[in-house]
Parts: structure tokens; C-alpha cells; sequence
């Protein structure tokens, strides 16, 4: 088994392709977030793949169609850390969205 010494702190396995996709997602989001000084990216890559695990979910199901997941905070409040996260379709996050803007007006 190979291991890469990367930013997830020590000596990660690279286990298979699936392993491969969530670190490179999760590489893009804190990126992303940082890029667009949104709400502060908490997570490790240990800690997105547990969501991943928890929601029975894989890379190849993370995108921007309305049945694809998203990873999104309850309430879009908060930063990207355990307990207020999770993977929920693009539909849901959408209708959360919106439904949390109405209650702001």
C-alpha cells in the first residue's frame, strides 16, 4: 500500500480512486471558500470522508443537478465543521436556501 504525507496531517493511504476523488474534493472546497471569503472550511479530509461514509454517498454523486448531493450547512449558517454539515441534494439545498432568505426578509 502506498502512502502520500499530505495536508491531512500524517501519512494518508491512498486506498483506491474513491479515496483519491474525496481528497481532491475536498482540496477544491477549501480552496474555494478562501477564494470567495465565505464561511471558514473546518474539516479535514478524515472528517469529509465520514460525511461521505455517512450519507451513503461517493464522489462520482457530488455535482450541480438537482439529484446530485451538495455538501451544505444547516440553516447556510455557520462554518464547514462537524455537527453542522452534511450531504443533501441539490433540490434540498436550493429549497433551504430559499426558505432561509424568506425567513431573513
Amino acid at each position: 500500500m502506498h502512502t502520500r504525507n499530505s495536508c491531512w496531517g500524517d501519512s494518508v493511504p491512498i486506498l483506491n480512486e474513491e479515496t483519491k476523488a474525496i481528497w481532491l474534493y475536498w482540496q477544491y472546497k477549501r480552496k474555494d471558500l478562501r477564494h470567495r471569503h465565505a464561511a471558514n472550511w473546518k474539516l479535514n479530509a478524515v472528517e469529509l470522508m465520514q460525511l461521505f461514509d455517512d450519507a451513503g454517498i461517493t464522489a462520482n454523486d457530488i455535482g450541480q443537478a438537482s439529484h446530485q448531493y451538495a455538501l451544505a450547512r444547516h440553516n447556510d449558517t455557520g462554518d464547514y465543521e462537524v455537527g453542522n454539515c452534511r450531504f443533501i441534494t441539490v433540490k434540498e439545498n436550493i429549497a433551504e436556501r430559499v426558505q432561509g432568505s424568506k425567513k431573513a426578509v
